[in-house]
């Protein structure tokens, strides 16, 4: 049998949204790039029914102004599709309002995952902002509270953190979130 010749339809995507970011990482350099445009909303339009998994991600999602309506779109364009927004957690307030606005149009369909490199100091250093650490646990617990589900923490694996992965995946499973990993790559 030749799976090249089968009608193979995508179920799994990221789709940035934005290179605007409000971050440092070490590991990316999305924050670099500055003269970009964003795409036109009605590209989302053409994303294929077929997707059940959508990770939307950047650069920093929630600084794009109409990220509300790009999730509109989206849910309409894949009505199958289950959502995971993939922030830095650092607009502590700019999220929850918009996630507010989000879990009106999309009850537990969309989810969020916050980035976590470390424990603090780690953390701070690896994503460039100071008192970072600090904004993400305020950004969790302030979604917990206006009950968005589907809450995840996102550690990026590095040599340099490997040493705090025990001790972030104690503190997801007592703040009551997800917990998953990647390994860091060059972007």
């Amino acid at each position: 049998m030749n799976l090249f010749k089968q009608d193979i339809k995508p179920i799994d995507a990221v789709v940035a949204i934005t290179y605007k970011c409000n971050s440092r990482c070490n590991m990316c350099d999305i924050w670099k790039i500055r003269n970009h445009n964003d795409v036109d909303n009605s590209f989302y339009t053409k994303l294929p029914k077929s997707l059940r998994f959508i990770n939307i991600s950047g650069g920093e999602p929630f600084l794009r102004q109409d990220i509300v309506e790009i999730i509109d779109i989206i849910l309409k364009t894949c009505p199958k599709s289950q959502l995971v927004i993939s922030s830095n957690g650092f607009a502590t307030n700019l999220i929850v309002d918009r996630m507010k606005k989000i879990k009106e149009i999309a009850g537990d369909r969309v989810g969020i995952a916050l980035s976590i490199d470390g424990m603090q100091e780690m953390h701070d250093k690896i994503r460039g902002i100071q008192n970072g650490f600090d904004k993400i646990i305020k950004t969790i617990e302030e979604l917990q509270k206006i009950g968005i589900k589907g809450i995840r923490i996102a550690f990026t694996v590095t040599g340099e953190n490997i040493k705090d992965l025990d001790e972030l995946y104690k503190l997801s499973r007592k703040m009551g979130v997800q917990f998953t990993m990647s390994f860091a790559q060059s972007s």
